[in-house]
């Protein structure tokens, strides 16, 4: 997008003023620029390009030449729109952000404290205007950096997805505001996916309900900052295939997860594993493509169903030591 810009027309889709000249300044200083800015543009008597804010009624928009365009990148200072994004940072990248919508950017960035060996993240920086906010002890051996940026929330997130034992995903959330940063929570998963849209990140995590297997849902960034889950289960991706020992009472299902009637799982019947709400049932498919839901008893250890043991009931149980 540097140096394109076009000419609003009536009813501008991002909703600048018929006759605005809208552009995109994507860099700035070295700094990625990712808000969208809304200016009018003029040239002085002095051949010197200037930007007026699009509330500025006394803009003069007769200049619109693309020469004038192409140098828009190299203004000191414009103000900026926050819209709904997700930018992709690196460890010790700072980018200029309008938090607040209006329309002064805060310069925000995150970066990593590492051991000796660059083998073991020992802190996790986060930075606001030159402020520091700093988490010890992330115990975490690689992270991604997402900063996700909720439209005209007056905060954005940091979710930084780190890598843990057993290639285990822990993501770590801090929230930044005008004039705060704190630690906002934790997700004990990561991205199934790059994330691109605030409102539909697809999170992955682990289940051990009927084995340990990885699980994605459908998310967003709630308005504490931490993931809410939009999708009412989890989805099961794993390719473990479970055989039943004994009669199981459980419930037919439907594709979307609806409870149809009481039904049982036959010895001998081969299943693989759809879908959980990660809290009580496990829902599973049979060789015919029938589904079925299981209720497991996970308060204490060994997990049950019905009151019998799930050892009990099905053969090729995995867990994860």
């Amino acid at each position: 997008m540097e140096g394109e810009y076009y000419i609003a027309g009536e009813n501008d889709e991002m909703g600048a003023p018929e006759g605005a000249v809208v552009f995109a300044l994507v860099a700035r200083n070295g700094y990625k620029m990712p808000n969208v800015g809304y200016c009018y543009m003029d040239i002085d008597a002095d051949g010197t390009l200037l930007i007026s804010e699009i509330a500025d009624s006394n803009a003069n928009l007769t200049k619109t030449d693309p020469e004038y365009a192409a140098v828009l990148t190299r203004v000191p200072h414009v103000r900026y729109v926050t819209e709904s994004a997700v930018y992709a940072l690196d460890d010790g990248e700072r980018i200029h952000v309008d938090i607040a919508a209006d329309g002064t950017p805060e310069e925000v960035g995150c970066s990593f404290v590492w051991n000796e060996n660059k083998s073991v993240i020992e802190s996790i920086i986060c930075y606001l205007e030159g402020e520091e906010y700093t988490l010890d002890d992330p115990q975490i051996y690689g992270a991604d950096i997402y900063l996700m940026v909720p439209a005209l929330s007056g905060a954005v997130y940091f979710y930084i997805d780190g890598q843990s034992d057993n290639d285990y995903h822990y993501m770590t959330i801090v929230g930044v505001s005008p004039d705060d940063v704190w630690y906002a929570g934790d997700f004990y998963g990561g991205f199934a996916e790059e994330p691109t849209d605030v409102n539909a990140l697809n999170l992955m995590t682990r289940e051990s309900m009927l084995s340990t297997v990885h699980t994605e849902r459908l998310s967003r960034v709630g308005t504490n900052g931490l993931p809410e889950a939009i999708d009412p289960y989890y989805a099961i991706n794993s390719s473990l295939e479970l055989t039943v020992k004994q009669d199981v009472d459980c419930w037919s299902v439907n594709g979307i997860g609806q409870l149809m009637q009481p039904a049982t799982l036959s010895a001998g019947e081969k299943v693989s594993f759809v879908r959980t709400d990660g809290v009580s049932f496990t829902d599973l498919q049979t060789e015919s493509g029938d589904i079925y839901r299981v209720w497991v008893s996970t308060g204490e250890w060994p997990r049950t169903i019905g009151g019998v043991n799930i050892e009990d009931c099905f053969d090729g149980l995995r867990f994860a030591g």
